[in-house]
């Protein structure tokens, strides 16, 4: 078939349309009408100084409102202490390059991460890492805790870990030495 103008090749595609889909139900156009928005009010109730009063204060969250045994090391936290120890950005890390110093350095932060954030998976790590496959995460936590450094940010870990708890319990029981003073007041 040889179409001589483009309205005739839309002409064929309709006759093929109509004859598979069947033909098209003519387009109801329906107008709804508008509401009249309400006018706006000058009035504006204001509470009085009594009722303001009476409102709880606000909670005001610290990383320490944390109860002691959710206490955890993030993955943020490790990212931060490689980057420091390494002196390479987090993007440079990420990025798809292969220099010996930074694949290290990302071998360095899948070991320490596997270990610390027991929360993460091997594929929500590579997700993280800018979008790698999980094997290659797997492969760089065995070659990650063999490197030098690994043992040194292991226990800079365990102390943040330990500092973060500390505090947690600290919080816990000034918590619990403010539930026992209010209530006897």
């Amino acid at each position: 078939m040889k179409f001589k103008t483009p309205d005739e090749l839309l002409q064929h595609y309709a006759g093929v349309r109509a004859r598979l889909y069947g033909p098209r139900p003519p387009a109801v156009v329906t107008i709804k009408p508008v509401a009249p928005a309400e006018p706006p009010t000058a009035k504006m109730a204001v509470p009085s100084v009594e009722e303001i009063m009476r409102l709880p204060a606000p909670k005001i969250l610290t990383k320490t409102d944390v109860p002691p045994d959710q206490v955890k090391i993030v993955w943020d936290e490790i990212l931060a202490l490689v980057c420091h120890h390494t002196g390479l950005d987090h993007r440079e890390i990420f990025a798809q390059r292969r220099e010996k110093w930074i694949v290290h350095a990302r071998f360095l932060l899948w070991a320490l991460a596997k270990k610390h954030c027991h929360h993460l998976s091997f594929p929500q790590i590579a997700k993280r890492s800018g979008d790698r496959d999980h094997t290659t995460v797997l492969h760089g936590v065995r070659q990650g805790v063999t490197l030098p450094m690994y043992a040194m940010l292991d226990q800079k870990l365990k102390e943040l870990y330990a500092e973060k708890r500390r505090l947690a319990l600290d919080a816990a029981a000034l918590k619990e030495a403010e539930e026992i003073a209010y209530a006897g007041a």
